[in-house]
């Protein structure tokens, strides 16, 4: 069993290598994704991070501050669709602190 998750996750890992990865900076931070976002900040210095159909990645502050999104991507048809994938969504709620997920 343990061999088939592993293994699974791995193939999963592979394939989103191939796919957009947009990096966005700020003075506070550098953030990486594997979906193509946008990002914006307000007057109060709040940093929102929305993916491709509106819906926010994340927020944070940082005063005093530009955001710049740069955007690469190894796909060589860029006239697929590819879903965002999240590896937090698969895993089992105990694991979930050892990828990182909230």
């Amino acid at each position: 069993m343990k061999l088939v998750l592993l293994t699974t996750l791995f193939a999963i890992c592979s394939l989103s290598i191939s796919y957009a990865d947009c990096t966005v900076t700020t003075d506070c931070r550098t953030s990486t994704f594997e979906e193509n976002v946008s990002a914006s900040i307000d007057n109060n210095g709040t940093v929102t991070i929305s993916s491709q159909d509106g819906q926010v990645v994340e927020t944070y502050n940082c005063p005093q501050s530009g955001v710049s999104v740069s955007c690469s991507s190894g796909d060589n048809n860029p006239n697929v669709d590819v879903p965002a994938f999240d590896i937090c969504d698969f895993i089992p709620a105990y694991l979930k602190s050892f990828f990182g997920c909230n």
